[in-house]
């Protein structure tokens, strides 16, 4: 990647001309691909839930989620994680990326500084504080768009996935992905 342009080959994979022509990044190095004013019923409701407890999200799964579910929630992360076909060199997009939790459950098998990693959300709030924590320790492309429309070139991705996000993710957007 650019150290100018992270972005330049994103740039290269958006199919839509909405996105091709208005995406920009915002001064937290995220690319903006999303009309929040576009965005209703469920989605607007979601988006702002999320915009709003990104600040406190892993402090509340860490603890209030350790009380409740004891070591489930790291356990299913992991697990999730391993279930994937990682390999060195991949380019992946985490889909509902949020603050990237699940980052942290990577094979030990992969150096994270080969891959090429895009997270995406609906919600900025979430991305900032992703971008916050993963800053210094992974090369992370950043994206505000919707899951039900993604904004990249059909197979830009050598794994796409998605580990809980909001459920409102219709069949359609699951098929887009796969």
């Amino acid at each position: 990647r650019s150290t100018l342009f992270p972005y330049t080959t994103l740039f290269r994979s958006l199919d839509k001309p909405p996105f091709r022509d208005t995406a920009q990044t915002d001064s937290d190095g995220i690319l903006r691909c999303l009309d929040q004013t576009s965005v209703t019923g469920d989605n607007q409701r979601y988006m702002s839930m999320y915009d709003w407890m990104a600040r406190w999200y892993d402090f509340g799964e860490k603890w209030i989620g350790k009380l409740k579910y004891g070591d489930g929630i790291p356990t299913m992360r992991r697990q999730l994680m391993q279930e994937l076909s990682w390999r060195n060199g991949y380019s992946a997009l985490y889909v509902s990326i949020g603050t990237g939790a699940d980052l942290r459950y990577l094979p030990e098998s992969i150096d994270p500084a080969t891959l090429d990693l895009v997270g995406l959300d609906i919600s900025l709030g979430m991305l900032k504080r992703c971008r916050q924590v993963w800053r210094k320790k992974l090369d992370l492309s950043l994206v505000h768009a919707s899951a039900e429309d993604l904004p990249f070139v059909d197979h830009s991705f050598d794994i796409v996935f998605h580990v809980g996000g909001y459920p409102e993710i219709g069949r359609a957007s699951c098929r887009e992905r796969v």
